[in-house]
């Protein structure tokens, strides 16, 4: 049951992140990577140096192409699994649990909801 709760968090957080493309004519004077967003979000703020070779070979795995809106939406997926940790996991505890000991047969975000449930589980 609480695995199911994750995954339809996780599938609303995706929904939305499709539904927050901008169309305005706002001049913005400098565009955050991804990467930069991540930084400031994930707890412990690991520099990019640190999260990209982890995340851009679990992306591979999972087959899901690198770019930059697909950087943002498997990083908001990890910010989301990591607010519903209990006791404090955080986005690269999963993200290396993913690297460690996940399987090409699941989905980004299901394989991260499954790494969050056993590392909450130990």
């Amino acid at each position: 049951m609480k695995l199911k709760k994750i995954l339809l968090l996780l599938s609303i957080t995706i929904l939305l992140s499709n539904c927050n493309s901008s169309t305005g004519n706002k001049k913005t004077t400098i565009e955050k990577t991804a990467y930069d967003k991540m930084e400031v979000a994930f707890i412990g703020n690991p520099m990019t140096s640190e999260i990209q070779p982890t995340l851009e070979k679990v992306m591979k795995f999972h087959g899901i192409e690198v770019t930059e809106n697909n950087l943002e939406r498997t990083g908001s997926v990890l910010v989301t699994l990591r607010k519903e940790s209990k006791i404090k996991i955080t986005e690269m505890d999963i993200l290396n649990h993913m690297n460690k000991n996940g399987t090409s047969q699941l989905s980004f975000p299901e394989q991260a909801a499954i790494s969050l449930f056993l590392l909450e589980a130990n």
